[in-house]
């Protein structure tokens, strides 16, 4: 696999860890950001158990596919390398990377690895912070980060969000209530995902994602919730 640039967001552990390297660098501020980091390249694409570093100390070990993890990050820069299960810095070149990654103070967001609409492994950022709900609603986000042509998000039947492409994100304010989410090939019946049960209320941000490989069949939703800000 070649070089990717990715997800900075594992540098968050440094701070559950009380660990500082060379390769890190964190701002004075106790103001923190909040990132979220999903695995979303299935099995048999290269990444299927990862270890993550922070220059020469490892942050996480054993990371999977469908994954996700949330954390809290002072605000600064990070280098980050994501090495096959029991290799490391030193032993040859990771297997996705990212230099220089910056967090600012009071943001919140999401790193996902992923596949592109041709099946190779990428990555996405997406912003997670929305205005709060009012009273009797809540916030539902939808995310295409699938091997996957264009797709419709469905609430209860109810097309949602129409025509999204791999690297897609929508949201929508919806009274608050359980809602049934599923995904369909954009301008077609057959359900190809879901359904999965999600309840948008306020305060919260419920995000639900698309991701894997049609082709393969590895087809899969994952959901998050991240409480909105004033």
């Amino acid at each position: 696999m070649s070089r990717l640039r990715f997800v900075a967001a594992f540098a968050a552990a440094l701070l559950g860890l009380g660990l500082a390297a060379p390769s890190v660098s964190a701002a004075p501020n106790d103001k923190k950001a909040t990132v979220a980091v999903l695995h979303a390249i299935p099995a048999g694409k290269g990444a299927d158990v990862v270890d993550v570093y922070a220059g020469d100390i490892r942050l996480l070990n054993n990371l999977t596919p469908g994954q996700l993890r949330t954390l809290k990050v002072r605000p600064g820069t990070y280098d980050i390398g994501i090495y096959a299960d029991g290799s490391m810095p030193g032993s040859g070149q990771p297997l996705l990377a990212i230099d220089n990654a910056v967090f600012l103070a009071g943001t919140c967001s999401t790193i996902t690895a992923n596949l592109d609409a041709s099946g190779a492994p990428t990555t996405n950022r997406f912003a997670d912070c929305s205005a709060k709900n009012p009273v009797g609603f809540g916030r539902l986000t939808v995310r295409h980060i699938a091997a996957a042509p264009a797709v419709d998000f469905r609430a209860n039947g109810e097309v949602l969000f129409g025509a999204l492409t791999n690297g897609a994100s929508a949201t929508k304010r919806v009274a608050a209530s359980n809602y049934a989410i599923t995904v369909a090939l954009a301008n077609n019946d057959a359900v190809v995902l879901g359904p999965t049960t999600v309840n948008a209320v306020r305060p919260l941000n419920t995000i639900v994602y698309a991701w894997g490989s049609a082709t393969d069949g590895t087809l899969a939703l994952a959901t998050q919730r991240v409480n909105a800000k004033g």
